[in-house]
């Protein structure tokens, strides 16, 4: 438990010096935003080509009638986007 108050104040104290000199909290706020707007481009381009990926994932889809066809690039485009939505928040924290 003293560990714990231990790392509590340390925390209290580096917040105080970041907050103190705003200088550093910008530089350190730098690689994030970078990282974030990466993310954010890859993932615009994914939502913006998911269709031609699914079609090109599911090609055994394409003798199927409308319905079930689309239905199949759907969900795939949905699993993937969902992969991709975890990806990100697991690598980017």
């Amino acid at each position: 438990m003293r560990d714990v108050v231990v790392g509590m104040r340390f925390l209290w104290e580096g917040q105080r010096w970041v907050f103190g000199h705003r200088r550093w909290l910008r530089v350190g706020l730098l690689p994030a935003l970078i990282t974030l707007v990466l993310y954010a481009a890859v993932l615009a381009v994914l939502v913006w080509r998911i269709d031609e990926l699914a079609a090109w994932a599911t090609p055994f889809a394409d003798d199927w009638d409308s319905g079930g066809r689309t239905a199949v690039r759907v969900a795939f485009g949905a699993v993937v986007m969902l992969g991709a939505l975890l990806a990100a928040v697991l690598t980017f924290t």
